[in-house]
């Protein structure tokens, strides 16, 4: 099992003018809510509606594993 850490958004391993498409749990949103994002180079955005978010901590989500175990 891999344990998720919580970590501020300015460690985020994202670069201006990047895009990074991974998704990501951030928080807290205008809503004060958690919400799943990505990065599109300049903002974050929310993955469901495309809003975009000034979140203020984000989670890194682990890889998806495919196959048998």
């Amino acid at each position: 099992m891999e344990h998720l850490k919580i970590r501020p958004i300015t460690e985020a391993p994202v670069r201006k003018g990047e895009e990074d498409l991974r998704p990501a749990l951030v928080a807290p949103t205008t809503l004060g809510k958690w919400t799943l994002a990505a990065w599109n180079g300049s903002a974050w955005f929310e993955i469901h509606s495309g809003r975009v978010l000034n979140p203020q901590i984000y989670v890194a989500l682990p890889k998806l594993r495919t196959g048998s175990p």
